[in-house]
């Protein structure tokens, strides 16, 4: 038999997470942006001169780093 407090502690539980999964939610959203403009540099990349695109690369992955 389950009690109220264990009830309780369940729904403070989902509430918890409910609350971070928004929380994660709004920092995905705000990220997606500026992931959009990264993937479209990567396209980009392999119409470069091969001697470059390392460079580019490597730029695009210390961004995405910091995203």
């Amino acid at each position: 038999m389950i009690t109220q407090e264990q009830l309780d502690a369940d729904k403070a539980a989902v509430e918890e997470a409910q609350a971070k999964l928004a929380q994660d939610q709004s920092a995905f959203d705000a990220a997606q942006p500026h992931l959009s403009v990264l993937a479209e540099i990567e396209s980009y990349v392999g119409q470069i001169v091969p001697e470059a695109q390392e460079a580019f690369r490597s730029l695009i992955a210390k961004a995405r780093s910091l995203i």
